[in-house]
């Protein structure tokens, strides 16, 4: 718990601390092909919150993460984050855990060809997370994206495994598309599908990108099961970014 709040206490200090101008993440999950220009860097604070019990608004949970990514090259992008949780668990949410470090995650994202060279942009995702309480899990992910104008789309394939012999697969598909207004607000929609489970989840995510004066910039979203046969819970996701 010590070096997971350190680490999240030198991240939340640069976040506070450095000059920056607006970012260009348009979607709460799904990924463009995009990366970090060379030598720039970027903070982004997630916070996501979901009940954990239909039958009980006052049961929850939130995840907090924090990220510090720097562009290598062009093409190449690293990253490291930092995950905190807290559930309240008992019924009508009177009691809950204690604010717990559960994971630290360092990612990288490759684009080969650059953007715009393509019919559709193509860039690779690898994600390697390490849970002290938890089997340790490795990501992948191919992500897709174009601009048509004013309009950009996403489709990112997803599949993590377990680092464990007995560890299980899970495959995820993102779908995105948004539509910036001007300079200061973009609104958008994902569709998102999760199998391996018992029950797939899968979610509609209505959401908003709000540019906030030259150095900040908020995503906004609101999560809900695409069905009665999909499984989870209704969740919402806020996103603050800051460029460095």
């Amino acid at each position: 718990m010590i070096k997971g709040s350190v680490l999240i206490s030198l991240l939340l200090w640069l976040l506070l601390s450095s000059a920056a101008s607006a970012d260009n993440k348009m979607f709460a999950f799904a990924y463009t092909a995009e990366t970090l220009p060379q030598g720039w860097s970027e903070l982004e604070f997630y916070l996501d919150g979901s009940t954990t019990d239909q039958n009980d608004p006052l049961a929850y949970k939130y995840k907090y993460q924090l990220e510090y990514e720097y562009g290598l090259r062009e093409g190449l992008s690293l990253g490291i984050y930092g995950v905190l949780e807290q559930q309240f668990l008992t019924p009508g949410g009177a009691g809950h855990n204690e604010l717990q470090y559960t994971q630290t995650k360092f990612k990288s994202v490759y684009n080969p060809w650059g953007i715009g060279r393509n019919i559709v942009d193509i860039a690779f995702y690898e994600e390697l997370k390490l849970a002290p309480q938890k089997h340790s899990v490795i990501e992948g992910k191919l992500l897709l994206s174009k601009r048509f104008g004013s309009w950009i789309m996403a489709a990112n394939y997803i599949i993590e495994r377990e680092m464990a012999a007995s560890g299980g697969t899970k495959q995820k598909y993102y779908l995105g598309l948004a539509y910036t207004f001007d300079r200061l607000t973009s609104v958008g929609v994902e569709y998102s599908s999760e199998t391996g489970l018992e029950r797939p989840k899968q979610y509609i995510i209505p959401q908003a990108k709000f540019k906030l004066a030259d150095k900040w910039a908020m995503n906004i979203a609101y999560g809900n099961p695409a069905n009665t046969y999909a499984a989870g819970q209704p969740f919402v996701r806020m996103i603050v970014s800051h460029l460095l």
